[in-house]
C-alpha cells in the first residue's frame, strides 16, 4: 500500500510539472520603427519595443498594446502621448521569412485624435525567424480618413 501511494505521488508530480510546463506562455519582445501618412501628410519615424507573449518565432505571437512604449536609447524613440499600438495583434509567421500582424489599431494622439486600423499587415524579412522584418498597409481613421502605416525594422526578441 505504501509503494502505490509513492508511485501514486510521483505520478501527480510529473503530470503537475508537466502541465505547468505547457502552460506557460515565452515572454519576449518586439523591437520596430513605425512611420507612415495621414491624409498624405508624413508621420515622423519613430521606434517603439513592445512585449509580446507566445513564441517565440514562427509559433504565433501576441504583441501587447498596452506595453507600446519608446525604445530606450534610441535616437527617435515613440512618445506614447503622441502615437500609440492600443491592441494586441497576432503576428503570425509564415513561409520564409513573413508574418502578418492581423490588426494594428495605431492611435493618432497629436494630429488627428483617431484611431488608424490596419488589417492583415504583411511584413517580409530575409535574414531570421526574428527579423528584421518590415511592410506597410492602408488604413483608415475616424470611419474615412486614409493613412499608410509602415512598420520597419521589427525584430522579435
Amino acid at each position: 500500500m505504501k509503494r502505490i501511494k509513492m508511485i501514486l505521488v510521483a505520478m501527480v508530480a510529473v503530470v503537475a510539472m508537466g502541465a505547468v510546463g505547457a502552460s506557460s506562455a515565452s515572454a519576449g519582445s518586439v523591437d520596430m520603427t513605425i512611420s507612415g501618412s495621414v491624409f498624405g501628410t508624413p508621420i515622423t519615424p519613430c521606434e517603439a519595443t513592445m512585449t509580446t507573449t507566445g513564441g517565440p518565432p514562427p509559433a504565433s505571437t501576441t504583441l501587447i498594446g498596452s506595453s507600446f512604449t519608446g525604445k530606450a536609447g534610441s535616437a527617435t524613440p515613440c512618445d506614447p502621448s503622441t502615437l500609440t499600438i492600443n491592441n494586441n495583434p497576432v503576428a503570425s509567421f509564415s513561409g520564409s521569412f513573413a508574418v502578418t500582424l492581423n490588426r494594428v489599431e495605431v492611435d493618432d494622439l497629436a494630429i488627428t485624435g483617431c484611431t488608424f486600423v490596419a488589417t492583415n499587415t504583411s511584413l517580409t524579412g530575409s535574414t531570421s525567424v526574428n527579423g528584421p522584418y518590415s511592410g506597410s498597409d492602408n488604413a483608415t481613421g475616424c470611419g474615412f480618413i486614409p493613412a499608410t502605416v509602415n512598420i520597419s525594422n521589427a525584430v522579435f526578441y
